[in-house]
């Protein structure tokens, strides 16, 4: 919660720390959990920097609890420019202003958000910069097939574009995973969730010379029930990030994608190809099939097996149109 200063860029901040993946809009009856502070906003840096205190709680009562230890520093960072490599809308870090040896002492902790879809914070400016499109011409060649007379395909710039799916990879391991779009062009995804904009608004496509071929990004989320190298949760988690061409006349989608190794480096030698079903056949559960290829020599300390991924498309917009035109239309009599 953000209460701003009406004559200059300075604001007041209660904020709330939990081990809960979700948080709502509510007040916590733990105030241990919560810091209170003020800040001021640096708009050439994009950048929100505070002095934060600690609530004392000695009986969970707010009429008996006080402000005290206003020794926590807070730094919070919006990024101009988002990136294949950096696909975060939001990046900050906490530290300590106390000696290491004085009680209440911690060590800087650097954060950002993980989850895109979940991202409410947008910037005036922001914009998003494609990085590896010389490979992913030449992984996605641009062809002219046949277009596929039995429909369309998804809009771009439509809620269809996000969808949820399963993964079966060389092993024979099963999971399942998220995959949610970044950016159209060069306009991070979160401005138009549920608006399609006329093509005199839409974000512009840097070197696409075909009207069917946009850019796009993706953040794709997988995890695998796994038996080595757990997380504390007991599965294994792998986050790419992925941009290239999707072309609406065939619903094709290929990208490149890259995902951090455990050396903490960037792995973008991987193929992401996604065929989506025509829109017609969404009522007769029509599935998407696609795949995540490593495109290193299997000799490769960071090759990894392709994986088979299919999921239901669930298409909002489609699904929408055919009730108001069910609504619309007239009833036999």
């Amino acid at each position: 919660m953000i209460q701003c200063s009406e004559d200059k860029q300075s604001l007041r901040f209660l904020i709330e720390f939990s081990n809960n993946s979700y948080m709502g809009y509510y007040s916590s009856s733990n105030f241990s959990t919560l810091l209170v502070g003020e800040g001021s906003w640096d708009a050439k840096k994009n950048q929100l920097c505070t002095v934060a205190c600690r609530i004392h709680d000695a009986s969970g009562s707010l009429e008996k609890s006080y402000v005290g230890d206003c020794t926590t520093r807070l730094s919070l960072r919006f990024p101009a420019i988002l990136s294949i490599r950096s696909t975060s809308a939001v990046e900050g870090e906490m530290w300590s202003e106390k000696q290491r040896n004085e009680s209440g002492f911690f060590d800087r902790i650097v954060f950002r958000n993980a989850d895109h879809k979940r991202v409410g914070v947008q910037l005036q400016g922001l914009k998003y910069e494609y990085t590896e499109m010389d490979k992913v011409n030449k992984l996605c060649p641009k062809k002219n097939p046949v277009r596929n007379s039995r429909g369309t395909y998804p809009d771009a710039y439509s809620g269809d574009m996000s969808f949820s799916l399963s993964i079966k990879n060389s092993e024979g391991r099963k999971g399942w995973g998220s995959s949610n779009v970044v950016a159209v062009g060069d306009q991070p995804y979160q401005r138009f969730p549920f608006l399609i904009p006329s093509s005199s608004s839409r974000p512009t496509n840097p070197g696409a010379t075909n009207h069917s071929f946009l850019h796009i990004s993706y953040k794709i989320s997988l995890e695998f029930d796994s038996n080595v190298n757990q997380s504390s949760n007991g599965y294994q988690n792998i986050q790419i990030s992925a941009e290239g061409f999707y072309d609406s006349e065939t619903g094709s989608l290929c990208m490149v994608g890259c995902k951090e190794s455990l050396s903490h480096s960037m792995d973008c030698e991987i193929l992401v190809e996604i065929q989506f079903p025509p829109l017609e056949l969404y009522s007769k559960g029509s599935k998407f099939k696609g795949s995540i290829k490593s495109m290193r020599e299997t000799t490769d300390v960071l090759y990894f097996g392709p994986m088979g991924c299919s999921g239901t498309a669930n298409y909002h917009s489609w699904s929408e149109e055919s009730f108001w035109r069910m609504d619309l239309e007239p009833w036999d009599t």
